[in-house]
């Protein structure tokens, strides 16, 4: 292409294309730029019974206990529910709350296999 109106007009088409594709498709934002956050929970029981099967037991109960005044509660919102009754606790309410929970040896944790 020799022609710089050629290469001009290729520009300005290339220009106008992702132009109009940005302005008519939507763009979707991840959880980073949208500001949202993910919550990981991980549990460590004493014992031989894996965490995973303790926790979805700790979560059916609560939901069953839902049902019995007709909500049908979904587990993320049980945890929201349970994070915001432990915000609502006093010091004194949290600290003994924090107490009867075994404590846990930081970090991730084993894999099993």
């Amino acid at each position: 292409m020799k022609n710089p109106w050629i290469k001009l007009l290729l520009v300005a088409l290339l220009t106008a294309l992702c132009v109009w594709e940005i302005a008519v498709k939507e763009i979707r934002l991840g959880k980073d730029l949208k500001g949202g956050v993910s919550l990981i929970y991980a549990v460590s029981t004493p014992g031989s019974q894996p965490g995973d099967q303790v926790l979805g037991q700790v979560i059916d109960v609560l939901k069953q206990r839902a049902l019995n005044f007709r909500h049908a509660a979904k587990k993320g919102e049980l945890l929201r529910a349970g994070l915001q009754a432990l915000a609502a606790l006093s010091e004194t309410d949290l600290q003994a709350a924090l107490e009867r929970v075994t404590s846990l040896k930081p970090g991730r944790p084993k894999k099993a296999g």
